[in-house]
């Protein structure tokens, strides 16, 4: 029993007496592999030279403020007639584009017009309105309600445009007016964010 009892303290205690007894000089180098180390223990002038990204303020080689370029125009407006021969844009917006990357457009606004007034609203590349355009919305109302721009209707349009070139880039809100009914549009709002590099 005595020696069963002494086994037993033997055995408890032997975990702490290492605990106390081994520390970090008395390993050999290379022998804890970096799973088993504890984050940020190690400090960076003990690293391997290329261990740790030159600049890890950059990605890519385009550092953070371009990564998240983009930019914003606002409460813009337009008046578009049916008999336009040329459809001027509501609001244009320039990023500056380090690479080639997509580009997050976002464009919300206002709109109001009398009777049975109809348009449709569209985001682009560029200044010009295409008849290909990619993404765009019809407004309209059978009635008069929405009469003017305290009584007006809002509308939205989200586009992604793939593989945006370097440089500057435009984008525009083209809205049109699709009958004789007069529609305007009002507090229009662009925004522009570009998402990969």
């Amino acid at each position: 029993m005595i020696v069963a009892l002494v086994a037993l303290f033997i055995a408890a205690d032997g975990p702490a007496f290492a605990v106390h007894q081994i520390n970090g000089r008395l390993l050999k180098n290379r022998s804890v592999s970096g799973t088993k180390l504890k984050p940020r223990s190690v400090p960076v002038n003990r690293l391997k030279p290329g261990a740790v990204v030159p600049d890890a303020r950059k990605v890519g080689g385009l550092a953070l403020p371009q990564l998240v370029n983009g930019g914003s125009s606002f409460h813009g407006g337009c008046d578009p007639d049916d008999s336009d021969a040329t459809v001027a844009p509501c609001r244009t917006l320039a990023i500056g584009q380090p690479a080639k990357s997509n580009v997050l457009v976002i464009a919300t606004g206002e709109w109001f017009g009398t009777d049975e007034a109809r348009g449709t609203c569209s985001l682009d590349t560029g200044t010009t309105l295409r008849t290909d355009r990619p993404v765009f919305v019809r407004l309209g109302q059978s009635e008069p309600v929405h009469t003017s721009e305290a009584t007006g209707s809002i509308f939205s349009l989200t586009y992604v445009f793939d593989d945006v070139p370097a440089g500057t880039a435009t984008f525009s809100l083209f809205c049109t007016q699709d009958t004789t009914a007069d529609i305007r549009f009002a507090n229009a709002k662009l925004t522009a964010v570009r998402l990969t590099g």
